[in-house]
């Protein structure tokens, strides 16, 4: 999204007010040659590139687990640890557990070391980034729905292989794992309490809701509503108007000698 071919026309959908436009940028912070900015904050500037092109802007970088420790850092200490630690950091903070984040981001400064006394490593291993949070995505993309007269941007932190364990999550090797082994199968299941066994595991085989599952359930209800399980967009166009001056003209054109397009369109060929 930083490179010249993705940002060149932004100032043209927030000139003609396209407020019906919604952008959302996965900022994962990583790519395949290495972290898109180390020692900088790549959201940042991005919120600076949008805002001055016109756009609405929203950052959706903390999930809801976060909540309750901004509820109660009343001195907005959590800011200012946010403010200084660069996406290199972020990188190697993400792909870390609880005990190493807690050592290494909240126990540098007394005050964040304070917030999460009363959280055990796990707890602190669960604090989600505001991109792999359904809730905080629902509210971002209501909020740009409502918003009227510019476009919008969503700038969703995340974590590149989220999910992924040791095997890849936050780390440059996700670009290039092809599969994961058993010990990472077992870690992935348990992290989101999947209903499968070893031997499914084994087998690779997909969680699949019940019929009458309450995702199932809503899965088929939105697909009925956009008129099939694969919808097709067909619209019947208004047929052209029939004028018999331009048809008369259009007959009575000479065509051009040793050419197969008319000589106008024989400098394109």
């Amino acid at each position: 999204m930083d490179e010249p071919e993705s940002i060149a026309g932004l100032t043209l959908a927030a000139r003609e007010n396209l407020d019906n436009l919604t952008f959302i940028v996965n900022c994962n912070l990583q790519r395949l040659d290495g972290p898109v900015r180390g020692n900088g904050q790549i959201i940042q500037e991005l919120e600076s590139l949008f805002i001055g092109a016109g756009w609405n802007v929203i950052k959706v970088l903390w999930g809801s687990e976060w909540d309750g420790l901004f509820a109660r850092d009343k001195d907005l200490v959590l800011l200012r640890r946010f403010a200084e630690t660069v996406d290199g950091q972020y990188q190697d903070l993400g792909s870390k557990d609880g005990d190493y984040n807690r050592a290494k981001f909240f126990d540098t400064d007394p005050a964040t070391r304070d917030l999460v006394a009363h959280m055990t490593d796990a707890e602190i291993h669960a604090l989600k980034r505001g991109g792999h949070d359904f809730r905080k995505l629902y509210a971002a993309f209501a909020a740009a729905k409502a918003h009227k007269g510019r476009p919008t941007v969503i700038l969703a932190k995340t974590k590149k292989g989220y999910g992924m364990g040791n095997a890849g999550e936050s780390r440059m090797t996700a670009h290039q794992s092809k599969k994961l082994d058993m010990e990472a199968l077992v870690a992935f299941r348990d992290r989101f309490d999947l209903p499968l066994s070893e031997a499914d595991l084994e087998a690779l085989k997909f969680y699949r809701p019940a019929d009458d599952s309450p995702e199932m359930t809503y899965l088929r209800t939105r697909r009925e509503g956009l008129g099939a399980l694969c919808p097709l967009a067909i619209r019947a166009g208004r047929p052209f108007p029939r004028c018999p001056r331009w048809q008369a003209t259009a007959n009575s054109r000479p065509k051009p000698r040793g050419a197969r397009c008319p000589p106008r369109w024989r400098l394109f060929a």
